[in-house]
């Protein structure tokens, strides 16, 4: 049975984007995009589709970007395209008048980098107007309570219905925790009750090539579609899945004799997806004026 995909029209006319925009309700609202940052050029493709999708949310909203990796920054900064880093582009969002900023964390699962930029907005915001108050969203898979509707969504990206002979493989970026007792594991669930062949491995820690190797050969798996579980194309997936090298995913694969190919597209592919995903954005209270609660007064942590 197919999945159902949430509506875009309930989602786009909510009489709550009307209220936001009444005077009294805020002066003026900004959106900060935090990723972890790409310097491949169709990582900002995914970047700008990410911002149309806020756009339909949030008419007339001022959107800032920031990057987490420091590295990544220095590489742009030397490029002469350089993006803040995401306290830095917080307070810049204040200076300009933004007296309600959210922001949208553009990770999939909640790991390090994520921590990381919870500690960051929280020193920024200390520093803050006590006119402006903060709100950040969550990573993808704990945005809402379950995951059909990213199931639904990612649906829409593959080419054409999977199943046998084809297996697709997601591919996250992973975290020393087990990612299959979380949110991943849950999708994959859903996926698989669709009547695909659906498995997951991780770039990084546990779930790793090596140990989804092993459950391909066992299940005699020869044909396979490696689906990004990124918002931004960058490195891991020109290099570390479709590179030439004989260390990417599909060199190893096809030498396993598994025939693999990658799709190398976002998801940021998915603009149902993305409007899901800013769906509890949208609808916090902390947007109507209601007092926040956090280590600081005025900055509020969905997660």
């Amino acid at each position: 049975m197919p999945l159902p995909i949430p509506s875009r029209k309930r989602r786009r006319s909510s009489s709550n984007v009307k209220g936001w925009m009444n005077v009294g309700v805020f002066m003026k609202l900004g959106l900060l995009l935090a990723a972890f940052g790409t310097t491949e050029p169709d990582g900002d493709d995914s970047l700008a589709r990410v911002e149309a999708a806020a756009r339909l949310v949030f008419p007339g909203v001022k959107i800032a970007r920031a990057f987490t990796s420091r590295f990544i920054r220095g590489k742009l900064e030397q490029a002469g395209r350089p993006v803040a880093a995401p306290g830095d582009a917080l307070r810049r969002l204040a200076a300009a008048g933004c007296s309600r900023i959210l922001v949208w964390p553009l990770f999939v699962a909640a790991g390090k980098e994520f921590s990381g930029l919870k500690s960051e907005l929280e020193c920024a915001c200390g520093v803050l107007d006590p006119g402006v108050s903060v709100l950040v969203g969550t990573p993808l898979l704990d945005a809402r309570p379950d995951t059909r509707w990213i199931a639904a969504a990612l649906a829409g990206i593959l080419p054409g219905k999977p199943g046998p002979p084809t297996a697709v493989i997601l591919v996250g970026h992973g975290h020393e925790r087990q990612p299959l007792a979380g949110g991943y594991g849950q999708l994959l669930q859903v996926l698989r009750q669709s009547g695909g062949r659906y498995y997951f491995g991780a770039l990084e820690g546990t779930d790793s090539l090596d140990a989804l190797l092993a459950v391909l050969a066992q299940d005699q798996v020869r044909n396979v579609l490696l689906l990004p579980l990124l918002v931004l194309i960058g490195r891991h997936v020109k290099e570390d899945l479709a590179g030439p090298g004989a260390g990417s995913w599909r060199s190893i694969l096809n030498a396993r004799g598994i025939s693999c190919q990658v799709l190398e597209r976002s998801i940021a592919d998915s603009e149902d997806l993305l409007l899901g995903w800013l769906e509890p954005l949208r609808t916090a209270p902390d947007l109507t004026g209601k007092p926040a609660a956090g280590r600081h007064s005025r900055l509020t942590f969905l997660a």
